[in-house]
């Protein structure tokens, strides 16, 4: 049984298409309660991962440059796999069946590692935007403050599940005609999966990792304004002291959580 791709996009639409709308129409306050159950999992997230990672000096440029590095992978095995896909295969007659016979082509290997690919690359990007750098994470509230952040999080999110789906859906469809190449119709072209998607899925991928790569700098500038905040609240007097001098500072800075 063939799936069917209609049902498949519209699924993945389904969330989509109002979270455009969401974009271009609503408040700040509705991104807010989009992400909030997100950001609680990312927040846990990036906590287990400083843990796994340990005493590891891990900067926003060294999650930025890994981030891009992993699109730029799915970006050339989803554009060799779209390359690599023959248009069509040879249908060789039998007794009352036709047997299509495909050329050897690295597509199905090749779209299944772009699609895994994507996946960390998604994976790494959300959990590094929450990461405790230099051992001090910060309340969710205060990426949730900032706009552009919220904007360009819901834009990257949305780009790297366009790009799963669309090298997802040909890799499968292509193995399914490989794998079940004997059909009952006489009239069968031997069709392979649907051209150009491969290709677009690829391109989504790199794009997704070039917005998670903005989103990571949005990042580091909420940090900086956040910790300057606690700084000059701690002083009290409007000035602003060093991060080693955060030794006895009401609440648990390192954590982002405030008495």
């Amino acid at each position: 049984m063939i799936l069917n791709p209609n049902r498949f996009f519209d699924a993945v639409f389904s969330y989509l298409i109002p979270l455009f709308f969401l974009f271009r129409f609503s408040r700040f306050t509705t991104f807010s309660f989009i992400l909030s159950p997100p950001i609680s999992c990312g927040l846990e997230g990036g906590r287990w991962l400083a843990s796994a990672v340990g005493a590891m000096a891990v900067s926003i440029k060294l999650t930025s440059t890994i981030v891009v590095a992993l699109g730029l992978v799915s970006f050339i095995f989803g554009v060799v796999a779209e390359n690599k896909k023959p248009p069509a295969g040879t249908p060789v007659p039998g007794k009352g069946v036709v047997i299509c016979q495909y050329p050897s082509a690295p597509t199905v290997a090749l779209g299944f590692l772009a699609t895994v690919f994507t996946v960390i690359q998604t994976a790494v990007g959300f959990l590094s935007l929450f990461y405790p750098y230099k051992g001090r994470a910060i309340p969710k509230g205060a990426f949730l403050e900032s706009t552009r952040w919220v904007i360009f999080v819901n834009i990257a999110l949305a780009t790297a599940g366009l790009g799963f789906a669309f090298l997802l859906w040909p890799t499968v469809t292509e193995h399914y005609h490989l794998s079940r190449n004997v059909h009952h119709d006489l009239e069968t072209q031997c069709p392979t999966a649907k051209t150009g998607l491969l290709g677009g899925g690829a391109f989504l991928a790199l794009d997704s990792s070039l917005f998670w790569l903005i989103c990571l700098m949005l990042t580091g500038n909420v940090r900086e304004d956040f910790f300057e905040e606690v700084d000059q609240d701690y002083r009290g007097d409007g000035q602003v002291i060093p991060f080693d001098d955060y030794a006895g500072a009401p609440g648990n800075v390192t954590t982002g959580v405030m008495a």
